[in-house]
């Protein structure tokens, strides 16, 4: 089986993530202007991000539990 090419690569994600999570809050329609990316896109890895454990490392790096 294939593996699927995510469209936006994992720095993207996270720096987008960093910035509408705390302690940040940045308004989530203002981020995804920013990286030229849906509300929804946004919203829906937010989604995926907020049931698990979530650490930053050292160079602010999202880490899942």
């Amino acid at each position: 089986m294939e593996s699927v090419m995510s469209k936006y690569d994992q720095a993207l994600r996270e720096a987008a993530l960093r910035r509408i999570l705390p302690p940040h809050l940045e308004s989530m329609s203002l981020v995804a202007r920013d990286y030229g990316i849906s509300v929804q896109t946004l919203a829906n890895w937010k989604k995926m991000v907020l049931p698990h454990a979530l650490t930053l490392d050292e160079e602010d790096r999202i880490n899942f539990r």
